[in-house]
């Protein structure tokens, strides 16, 4: 299981409010989010519209009287923008992903769900030793279980990683992958 929770920085709310000039910018909370597809991110002309993130930070940030306005992280680099201030909160992160979670303050779990190994239909997978030799797509920058995580450390299965779960489905249809990593979120949207 997966627990996913909102990110705060608070710090940086409170570091940057005095550089703000302009009233209205400071009812601003800059959101921080991965781009990973649906479920989580919708788009309508190039910009966040939609999705859990998106509704999920516009319910926590609007609460708190501010407005979101969300930036597109790079998915290796979002402790990097959240030290540096450049945003003020994530949504769907988890601390396992981050290599100081003790720096920020972490809210509530906002969900748990299960991952799944996905096969291409006719294909078997009933156990990690049926992973030796193959390549396994993922999100980029996740962390998986410790067994798994060690078979690509040791380079017993080989990773592909990508930012977009309808990707990981893409590489999974063109046989460029024996098996893709997915969340029952994310499987239900495709």
């Amino acid at each position: 299981m997966v627990k996913f929770v909102v990110l705060l920085a608070l710090f940086s709310l409170t570091s940057h409010a005095d550089e703000e000039v302009d009233g209205a910018a400071d009812s601003i909370v800059k959101v921080g989010y991965v781009n990973c597809g649906k479920p989580y991110n919708q788009y309508q002309n190039g910009q966040l519209s939609g999705g859990l993130v998106y509704e999920v930070a516009r319910k926590i940030t609007e609460r708190a009287n501010f407005s979101p306005a969300f930036l597109e992280l790079p998915p290796l680099r979002v402790t990097e923008f959240l030290k540096r201030g450049e945003v003020q909160m994530v949504c769907f992160y988890n601390a396992k992903w981050t290599p100081e979670p003790e720096a920020f303050l972490w809210g509530p779990p906002l969900a748990t769900y299960r991952e799944f190994f996905i096969v291409r239909a006719g294909d078997a997978l009933n156990d990690h030793a049926q992973l030796r030799g193959k390549t396994i797509a993922t999100h980029q920058g996740y962390f998986y279980s410790d067994q798994l995580m060690t078979f690509f450390k040791s380079g017993v299965a080989r990773r592909v990683e990508h930012t977009d779960t309808a990707h990981l489905y893409q590489l999974l249809a063109l046989n460029r992958v024996d098996a893709i990593v997915d969340n029952e979120f994310s499987f239900h949207a495709m």
